[in-house]
């Protein structure tokens, strides 16, 4: 166990070094989750300016018909059928949300959508 003084030089020279916010990433070297890790863990999901999924979409059937409408507002907020969604996984290049039995992916190279209880599936286009 380290002395209170060992703690509190280690924290004085991370706030000095690094400043406030990057004090987290320091504490990552020794097991500790940062803020944002710790956020996307929970679905949250925090972009720049403005959210590269933002836009209107619809999910269709292989015959064109609608399943689902699906808004991503600039904020990265997503709604499907006006009720807001927290998205489950995210990176770079794709977003997933589930509602109920169905799960949306909007991906870079397409967008797909699956209803694991029906074992239906088809595509998401961009409106």
């Amino acid at each position: 166990m380290k002395s209170k003084q060992t703690l509190l030089n280690v924290a004085l020279g991370c706030l000095l070094a690094v400043g406030i916010s990057g004090c987290a990433v320091a504490k990552t070297h020794h097991g500790h989750k940062t803020h944002a890790q710790e956020h996307a863990q929970e679905g949250a999901v925090q972009y720049g300016d403005e959210s590269p999924w933002a836009g209107n979409y619809k999910a269709v059937t292989d015959d064109g018909r609608t399943v689902a409408e699906i808004h991503v507002d600039t904020t990265g907020e997503t709604y499907i059928d006006g009720n807001q969604v927290k998205p489950s996984h995210s990176g770079s290049d794709y977003l997933k949300f589930k509602q109920e039995t169905i799960t949306y992916t909007l991906r870079k190279s397409g967008a797909s959508w699956k209803d694991s209880d029906a074992g239906t599936s088809g595509r998401i286009l961009f409106d």
